[in-house]
């Protein structure tokens, strides 16, 4: 079993603010595993059981319970697929999701699911891409479909993602079907020392650009600079060091605000983390 937490503390609109995280992590088996998540008003419990392995197929199944509980809303939502895997190369499964169980008048779920993907080998370099449908019980029609398409080697990860969301409205007994159509790339990159990445997601509908970069740079053994920048004019930096299996640093966040009739102005923020490996 593994634990993990993190603790800040930073200064928001005058005053001093907290939030904590932790995780706990169990390796049932070397084919299973459980994760609990505990994150300010969300609760994960996250676990992948395998249920038969016979030369090079294997069996699991997966449960994914999201618990939201905060002064405005109380949530849970629920997720489960059985997993075909072979090989390393072809997955394929079958769902349901958006289940609740807890809050819920019914615990039928909302959508079922259907996904693959498959990937082949060739030097060093593995290419894999595959869909996602999820059917919507309620509505009697697709609720989203997704495609992956990338690219990973031993230092390098990179994944384009095209998602499709469908959604019914009815207003004065007239129905509208409506598409939100959605493009997200996504890397990383181990450069030696230092460690790159980001995302960028292109809102078709919106014609609106939402993405984010982040990198690490090891300076020594146990000292670690992190820097993080995004589309909503926010950048982030922080020194971290490790004290035997803790990591202790300073955090600040600047953000860049354009008042209403004002000029653009850097609103700073400072903060203490304190990481438990």
């Amino acid at each position: 079993m593994k634990f993990g937490g993190k603790v800040r503390l930073f200064e928001k609109d005058g005053a001093v603010a907290s939030g904590a995280d932790f995780t706990i992590t169990h390796l049932i088996s070397p084919l299973s595993r459980c994760i609990y998540i505990n994150k300010p008003n969300i609760n994960i419990l996250d676990a992948d059981i395998n249920l038969h392995k016979e030369k090079d197929i294997t069996v699991s199944l997966y449960n994914n319970s999201t618990l939201i509980q905060n002064q405005k809303a109380r949530a849970f939502s629920g997720e489960t697929s059985l997993r075909f895997h072979h090989q390393d190369n072809k997955v394929f499964g079958l769902g349901v999701e958006g289940y609740d169980p807890v809050f819920a008048t019914t615990t039928a779920p909302r959508n079922i699911t259907a996904f693959g993907l498959y990937g082949m080998n060739k030097d060093g370099v593995k290419v894999f891409c595959g869909p996602k449908f999820a059917y919507n019980l309620h509505d009697k029609m697709f609720a989203y479909q997704k495609f992956l398409v990338g690219l990973k080697n031993k230092n390098h990860t990179a994944h384009l993602e095209f998602n499709s969301n469908i959604k019914k409205t009815v207003e004065n007994s007239v129905e509208t079907v409506s598409r939100d159509n959605s493009m997200a790339l996504r890397f990383d990159s181990n450069l030696n020392v230092a460690k790159v990445g980001g995302d960028l997601t292109y809102q078709c509908s919106k014609n609106a650009i939402d993405g984010r970069l982040y990198a690490s740079y090891v300076v020594d053994k146990s000292t670690t600079l992190r820097a993080k920048v995004d589309t909503n004019k926010a950048l982030s930096a922080s020194v971290v060091h490790n004290f035997a299996g803790m990591n202790v640093g300073f955090i600040t966040n600047f953000q860049f605000q354009s008042p209403e009739g004002g000029k653009k102005h850097l609103k700073p923020k400072f903060g203490f983390i304190a990481e438990i490996l």
